[in-house]
């Protein structure tokens, strides 16, 4: 029932096999050999240290639904093969921050993923395939290590909202149609190029790393004095 697993240390839940795939939250629209349902979810009482789901090097498929934690939590996918799919929203209430650590294959985020203040770290590239796709860690740090790129086949829009972005490599890294909108205080990325529409708003500033290109739509800046745009 809620609230029924209790506890103040560290929470690992993984399967037995590196390669078993991974389903959190509810729905997910996926079969999977490890699930982890909304009412398991439920069960995990506020006060864990921290929680991991997925083994050390796990090669996991991982798919998320609609899924909520309270505690700082842990997501492992790196081994070869793995991948994660936000299909719904990855939301994270009282300290819960987020830290996906993936394959270099690329995260594919549809929906969303939330904090409330606390961080968001992607060690992964990302697949941006919603319209849009929101990843939102206000009065944090949101990273993400790999590139950013819209799905080969589709249109994606990246809605981004922290204290602090930093992208560690480029954004829209393919010829796929990709908006971007990025809201934060400070903001640190490689080169940003786009098929549509760019806004940034950044008060204490916005420093790519390499040329900013929109190739169909507009480019608004607002705040970022340190921003060049070519």
């Amino acid at each position: 029932g809620k609230d029924s697993v209790v506890g103040g240390s560290s929470l690992v839940l993984q399967p037995r096999s590196d390669t078993a795939s991974i389903a959190i939250g509810s729905p997910t629209g996926s079969e999977t050999l490890f699930t982890l349902t909304t009412e398991d979810l439920a069960a995990l009482r506020n006060g864990f240290a921290d929680i991991t789901v997925g083994r050390t090097g796990g090669g996991h498929t991982v798919t998320v639904g609609d899924a909520t934690f309270s505690d700082p939590t842990t997501i492992r996918y790196s081994g070869e093969g793995g991948s994660a799919t936000i299909n719904e929203s990855l939301t994270g209430f009282d300290d819960a921050s987020f830290t996906l650590l993936g394959s270099t294959a690329g995260t594919k985020l549809i929906g969303s993923i939330t904090t409330q203040g606390d961080p968001i770290f992607i060690d992964d590239g990302m697949i941006i395939a919603g319209e849009p796709s929101f990843l939102s860690a206000v009065g944090a740090t949101l990273t993400v290590t790999g590139p950013i790129a819209a799905m080969p086949d589709g249109k994606g829009v990246l809605d981004a909202d922290a204290d602090d972005i930093v992208f560690q490599q480029a954004l829209g890294a393919n010829a796929a149609p990709l908006s971007v909108d990025l809201d934060g205080f400070r903001i640190g990325t490689q080169a940003i190029t786009a098929q549509d529409v760019i806004n940034v708003v950044a008060p204490e500033g916005c420093s790519p790393g390499g040329n900013v290109t929109s190739r169909a739509g507009d480019i608004t800046v607002t705040g970022a004095t340190n921003l060049i745009v070519n």
